[in-house]
């Protein structure tokens, strides 16, 4: 609820429950820790045990999952609760792991929403929610992208064959990755690697957030790079094909400059064999290319830009990184 506040803009009003969620938290955690010490067994079964409050039927480990209260699910108690229920009775054998892999692929994937139809009645939740909250999952959303990837190719591969279909091949290559990531899922059993792949899911959330920020300066700095190298340039949509479109030139050259490399050469004149100065030559024939022409203010732009992306941005990642583990 606090965040549909937030989405409103309505500040104060998020503020004022935030704070209410915190003390919250606060007396949830006060009051585990307590009986945690008092009886470790009976705290860590109270933990799982469901009841009613405002016609709400959940556990209080439930509660702490939905509401992301994190602080409490690291809490020792909860924490000696999941492991038992985890390792002891699933995953400390291989019947364990085939149970594992069938409630994975029987219960969750077929029919999440008919199978939580009782839970969804006890926590009143809208009808969306529960298949918002699978649709949503990072896995799920994997398995999605590998079903659409190899649908792809396989009508490409029989509706649009050719000699050596090339794109059929390449879609297939990338289902097969998809594949293989989704395949990651099964090592979250491990109490080593579970951990690491899940701080790489995170990772991945905060980088694709940052790309967004990088995309500008991508941007701009490409097109600055190309007014200048390639002045006066009108064709950059050529109907030859999209693999001509000027782009990829564009975004070329700062991508890799983030990575170090400086493309120094390429600013120089002529530095692309074979071109031509003719406009009427490299319109008609794409695989031409246009010679580029020499900008000393190119070096000062590409030594900015390298200083920005190399120490500023980069660094920048670093650090959400850090955040995250």
């Amino acid at each position: 609820m606090a965040h549909k506040v937030k989405s409103a803009r309505d500040q104060s009003f998020y503020d004022e429950m935030m704070e209410q969620f915190r003390l919250f938290a606060e007396r949830a955690l006060d009051l585990q820790r307590r009986l945690y010490d008092a009886d470790a067994n009976l705290a860590m079964d109270l933990v799982i045990t469901e009841e009613t409050v405002l016609d709400i039927t959940i556990s209080p480990l439930e509660c702490a999952h939905e509401n992301s209260m994190l602080d409490f699910i690291a809490e020792t108690c909860p924490q000696r609760r999941l492991n038992k229920i985890w390792y002891n009775e699933l995953g400390a054998s291989l019947g364990g792991f085939w149970k594992i892999l069938k409630e994975e692929s029987i219960l969750t994937k077929i029919s999440p929403p008919m199978l939580q139809e009782d839970r969804k009645s006890s926590l009143h939740h809208s009808w969306w929610y529960f298949p918002k909250k699978y649709l949503f999952n990072f896995w799920n959303s994997l398995d999605y992208i590998s079903y659409l990837i190899t649908f792809a190719a396989i009508s490409i591969r029989f509706f649009k064959s050719t000699t050596s279909n090339n794109l059929a091949r390449r879609f297939y290559s990338l289902s097969l990755f998809t594949m293989y990531m989704r395949f990651l899922h099964v090592i979250l059993m491990s109490r080593k690697l579970g951990p690491k792949i899940i701080m790489i899911k995170e990772m991945l959330k905060e980088l694709f957030r940052f790309i967004g920020i990088l995309f500008v300066f991508i941007m701009g700095v490409g097109v600055l790079y190309h007014a200048n190298i390639y002045p006066k340039h009108v064709d950059m949509w050529n109907p030859a094909g999209w693999e001509y479109w000027r782009i990829w030139k564009i975004i070329y050259i700062p991508y890799w400059q983030i990575y170090g490399d400086s493309f120094l050469d390429t600013f120089s004149e002529n530095s692309t064999a074979p071109c031509t100065t003719i406009q009427s030559e490299w319109e008609n024939n794409p695989d031409i290319e246009r010679c580029s022409q020499y900008d000393w203010v190119l070096i000062v732009i590409a030594a900015l830009y390298m200083l920005i992306s190399n120490l500023l941005l980069v660094n920048l990642v670093i650090a959400l990184f850090r955040l995250v583990a």
